[in-house]
């Protein structure tokens, strides 16, 4: 009898903790690993959003003028988007990345910046002795939420949980060519 009585106590206990094991294991994966994938995601997307707007404007910075720069910055933006890690993370910007260029003029004596742009030209002369002249790439980079609540009209949205979040990455560098990157300046006497 004792002996009956401790092989069911032992039987059931073992039974109870492997009946528990696969719960306790579904439980772990959708609070535990499910949300870092979902974070991994996101920081891989900012992480290629912030190197496309990095690069864009290394490679806008050293063109002789705006046109070009945009071309090259644009061209950039594509070849990382097209590229594996773009891919990788389903390319943030839809197949069509879209880089905004900015012109900053910082005054050297004030600190003072002042931003043209976007596809503007700086307005006046160049001065690079009391001014420095940067390009800045922003990139847009759109976060799309955890699960879609369209069903329900009347629902307060949460961002990132049921609305999407929209992130800006901006990346300046010094222009090597100012003077391309001026308006076209004519003179009346040029016009016969």
């Amino acid at each position: 009898m004792f002996v009956t009585y401790f092989r069911a106590r032992c039987r059931s206990a073992h039974g109870n903790q492997l009946a528990e094991f696969g719960p306790a294991l579904l439980l772990l994966s959708i609070v535990v690993v499910l949300p870092c994938f979902w974070a991994l995601s996101i920081a891989a997307g900012s992480l290629v959003s912030f190197f496309t707007a990095s690069e864009s404007a290394k490679s806008a910075a050293s063109q002789f003028t705006y046109a070009a720069a945009a071309q090259a910055a644009q061209a950039k933006a594509s070849e990382i988007a097209n590229s594996g890690l773009g891919i990788l993370v389903h390319a943030p910007f839809d197949g069509s990345p879209n880089v905004q260029l900015f012109l900053a003029v910082t005054d050297l004596a004030t600190h003072q910046t002042v931003e043209y742009g976007p596809a503007q030209t700086l307005p006046k002369e160049v001065d690079t002795e009391h001014n420095l002249y940067q390009v800045e790439a922003r990139t847009l980079y759109e976060i799309g939420p955890v699960w879609q609540n369209s069903h329900r009209p009347n629902s307060s949205s949460f961002p990132l949980l049921d609305k999407p979040v929209q992130m800006v990455f901006r990346a300046r560098q010094v222009v090597e060519f100012p003077q391309g990157f001026c308006a076209p300046v004519t003179s009346p006497g040029l016009h016969g």
